[in-house]
């Protein structure tokens, strides 16, 4: 039961983290959403997983993010590939050829 406790807990570690990330400086930077969302996940995760090993002094972080890190990133792609495809929409509505 504590496990599954601990993987929820890293699963909303990892959202919350992920979406301060993407919103604070990888959606100014990046053109491409997927690359940003993707980045955004990698990187929320090696900060948790940083700050837990600074805390306790194990790897055990390393577990427990992991499949939170998993989760959101699968949710992150979906998510890109709507915002992908509404760029789309609206750049083939302005092009005049």
């Amino acid at each position: 039961m504590l496990i599954i406790a601990a993987v929820i807990g890293g699963f909303i570690g990892v959202w919350i983290m992920q979406a301060l990330i993407d919103w604070g400086i990888l959606s100014r930077v990046m053109d491409d959403p997927l690359k940003g969302k993707i980045l955004s996940t990698v990187a929320a995760y090696f900060i948790l997983v940083l700050l837990s090993a600074l805390n306790s002094n194990s790897v055990n972080g390393f577990f427990i993010y992991l499949p939170g890190a998993v989760l959101v990133g699968i949710i992150g792609i979906f998510s890109a590939r709507k915002i992908q495809a509404r760029i789309d929409a609206l750049d083939e509505s302005s092009t005049f050829e």
